[in-house]
């Protein structure tokens, strides 16, 4: 497809739904901060990088270097990070999947000019269970191009080993939960940046 030259932005999509729970919340937010805290050493920014520089900066990193995936929903342009990076997924293999993507598509088909409809972002934390199951807690991020929230939604999962599912639960949230989640993966995304 070649190099990516001019992104453009279309569209607008949803708000946040209503969300529930506060000890799970409280509980969930800590396990979070934790995790997001492993992730990134530094949460300062050098003075002179706002935040919207830091964004754009992370947009072209995406146009750059993001996996290309097509699907029924549009082109996504795909950046990942697990942590650990390799996970033994036979022995302990807990892991976390941090996965944010550009959506849009190309104009023409064949081009490299990516118009920009939207922005996705999913967190999961995958452990494994007694039992020999991953139990998956999943956070899913439909974003603004310029990476202000939309809507956010939580999911509990548990999968075996051969990836069926055998539990995939919506967790009702309060809204301010997910917007604070976003609000630190969002400085962890851009912190990366920051600092290559």
């Amino acid at each position: 497809m070649g190099k990516i030259e001019k992104i453009e932005k279309v569209g607008k999509v949803g708000k946040v739904g209503k969300l529930g729970k506060l000890n799970k919340q409280i509980q969930f937010l800590m396990a979070l901060i934790v995790s997001v805290s492993i992730l990134t050493s530094n949460w300062a920014f050098a003075a002179n990088t706002s935040d919207e520089q830091s964004w754009q900066k992370l947009v072209q990193k995406i146009v750059k270097e993001g996996e290309v995936l097509n699907s029924e929903y549009g082109t996504y342009l795909i950046m990942s990070e697990i942590t650990p990076n390799k996970p033994d997924l036979d022995q302990d293999g807990n892991h976390i999947n941090n996965y944010i993507s550009l959506v849009g598509g190309f104009s023409p088909p064949s081009s490299s000019n990516f118009f920009l409809s939207h922005v996705e972002a999913v967190w999961e934390n995958w452990q494994l269970d007694a039992d020999g199951n991953w139990k998956v807690d999943q956070w899913l991020f439909k974003l603004t191009e310029n990476g202000d929230l939309l809507s956010a939604r939580h999911y509990s999962l548990v999968e075996t080993k051969q990836r069926r599912v055998l539990k995939h639960q919506y967790e009702k949230e309060k809204p301010e939960i997910g917007e604070t989640i976003w609000m630190l993966l969002k400085k962890s995304w851009l912190q990366k940046v920051a600092n290559e």
